[in-house]
């Protein structure tokens, strides 16, 4: 399956569906900076992605114990971590996860 990172998209029906444990570093090496966080989602920056048959899946940061508790003085030192970090996905329920996740990954790998 192939993936496109877009700019944007809240599709109705996104659930928390998975995790993913990378740095935070190369997923800005990856993907660019993160988009601003969402209001509805207390986040340090999302990343938002369309499947090519139009399935919608969101990495963002919202697990209490990652997440400091003055986002914005940190924000920048967050996205320069070089350890792995877990990331929440978002996605329809019926989304292949495991597979997005896999894309994720091999685009890391590359671009490392």
């Amino acid at each position: 399956m192939n993936y496109q990172q877009v700019k944007r998209a809240e599709p109705e029906g996104i659930y928390h569906v998975g995790e993913l444990h990378v740095p935070p570093v190369a997923l800005v090496a990856t993907f660019g900076e993160p988009s601003e966080k969402t209001p509805s989602i207390e986040s340090m920056g999302e990343y938002y992605f369309r499947s090519a048959n139009g399935e919608h899946f969101v990495v963002y940061v919202l697990d209490p114990d990652v997440l400091p508790k003055d986002l914005e003085k940190t924000k920048p030192q967050f996205w320069l971590v070089t350890d792995p970090v877990p990331f929440s996905i978002g996605a329809e329920r019926e989304s292949d996860v495991e597979e997005f996740k896999h894309w994720i990954q091999v685009q890391i790998k590359l671009n490392s």
